[in-house]
């Protein structure tokens, strides 16, 4: 009797489905720097008679990350601080925006800084293009128009992704997808294919066992 591992059984077995594509879309990572110039129209948060001024210091953070911040000097008895600091975050990614605290530094342990406004500025205000202007500072004295002044420079060429490349990108990830797809199968058919084709002749092979006699004579 023939065995019914014909030459079938080994393309059956040397067929691999095609390996996934791997599709990365989203957000990319690359340093940031930011400048906080100054502030101007802020409350005086000392106000008992002879205290003076408010002792003002901005923190600089990356919404959601708060290990990522950054904290300028202290400008001593002024509500019109000019700190030009540097801030610059390694990791940004450009959906991250920023948030700007500015607080009054108390001299005392045993009482918190007080919060004196605070600042937001969403990514697509300044990411790629930069930015160089002033944020309403909210929370302040209603009547201040306090405003906290920034400079953040343009992202590096080749930085940033255009909406019609990404949405090229897109389209061209999912294109890739459905072809693997397809090619997957066409390959899970053509195994279907060859294991029916291996089960006929296993049948057939049975069938002429059974005709054959014990005795070995045919009939």
């Amino acid at each position: 009797m023939r065995s019914g591992a014909g030459p079938g059984a080994s393309r059956a077995s040397s067929k691999q489905p095609s390996p996934k594509t791997s599709v990365q879309v989203g957000p990319t990572s690359q340093p940031l720097k930011v400048r906080i110039v100054s502030a101007r129209g802020l409350r005086n948060a000392d106000w008992m008679p002879g205290s003076g001024k408010s002792d003002v210091y901005c923190v600089c953070s990356i919404i959601g990350k708060p290990h990522m911040t950054s904290r300028t000097i202290t400008c001593n008895n002024t509500l019109e601080p000019a700190w030009n600091h540097e801030a610059e975050f390694e990791d940004y990614q450009n959906c991250d925006c920023l948030q700007f605290d500015l607080m009054d530094k108390d001299i005392s342990f045993l009482k918190k800084d007080d919060h004196l406004g605070r600042a937001m500025l969403s990514s697509s205000r300044f990411y790629p293009h930069g930015f160089d202007g002033e944020i309403p500072v909210s929370d302040a004295s209603a009547s201040s128009g306090a405003c906290l002044k920034v400079f953040i420079p343009p992202a590096p060429p080749g930085s940033s992704m255009s909406v019609e490349k990404m949405l090229e990108s897109v389209m061209t990830a999912v294109g890739e997808v459905c072809a693997g797809q397809q090619q997957l199968r066409q390959e899970v058919r053509s195994l279907h294919e060859e294991v029916h084709r291996l089960q006929s002749r296993v049948d057939a092979e049975v069938l002429t066992v059974q005709d054959v006699p014990r005795d070995g004579s045919l009939r």
